[in-house]
C-alpha cells in the first residue's frame, strides 16, 4: 500500500494521509488491546527498529542531527539487514522495507550522519541499555515477512555489527 500510494502520501493527499494514520493507528490498537500495560512483551513489536534507533539517539547525544524517525527509519533498515542476515528475511523483501524509505526520502543508513563519525563500538555499547533487554541479553526485534515481527536474543555481536552500515 505505501509503494503504491508514495506519491499521493509525498503530497499530502489528504484522503491517503488519513488512511495511512487510520491504519496505522489501528494496527497499534491491536498490539495494545492484546497486553494493555506490556506484561506479556507484546507489545516490544512495535519497537521494531528502535534498538538501534535509540543507540543512534544517543550516539548524537539525542539533538537535533538526528531526529526520532529518522533514527528509527535508519533503525528499521538495520534490523531489516540483521533479520535478513540470520535467514529470516528474504532479500526481497529487505530490499523492499529498505527501498520504502528510500522512496520517501528518509535515511536508510549511516551515511545520513557522515559529518558526525559514529563508531560501530559505541552504537553496540549503547545497545546494553535498551528496555528490551532481559536477563543481561540483547533483544532485537527482528521479522520474518513484512508485518511479521517477532523477538529474538540469539544473537552474536558480529552479527550485528554488520547489519551497521
Amino acid at each position: 500500500w505505501l509503494n503504491k500510494n508514495t506519491k499521493k502520501l509525498l503530497n499530502n493527499d489528504s484522503y491517503e494521509m488519513i488512511e495511512a494514520i487510520k491504519r496505522s493507528v489501528e494496527i497499534k490498537k491491536e498490539f495494545i488491546i492484546k497486553d494493555e500495560k506490556d506484561l506479556n512483551n507484546k507489545r516490544a513489536i512495535l519497537n521494531f527498529g528502535h534498538t538501534f534507533a535509540h543507540s543512534l539517539e544517543s550516539c548524537t547525544k539525542y539533538s537535533k542531527i538526528l531526529l526520532h524517525g529518522e533514527a528509527v527509519s535508519i533503525g528499521i533498515c538495520m534490523a531489516s539487514k540483521l533479520s535478513n542476515s540470520l535467514g529470516f528475511l528474504s532479500l526481497s523483501n529487505y530490499l523492499k522495507i529498505k527501498n520504502i524509505f528510500y522512496n520517501f526520502g528518509l535515511p536508510i543508513n549511516l551515511v545520513f550522519l557522515k559529518k558526525i563519525k559514529i563508531q560501530k563500538k559505541q552504537i553496540l555499547k549503547n545497545m546494553i541499555y535498551d528496555k528490551k533487554n532481559l536477563s543481561g541479553k540483547l533483544n532485537f526485534i527482528l521479522c520474518k515477512d513484512i508485518g511479521k515481527a517477532f523477538v529474538y536474543s540469539k544473537i552474536k555481536k558480529e552479527s550485528i555489527n554488520k547489519s551497521i552500515n
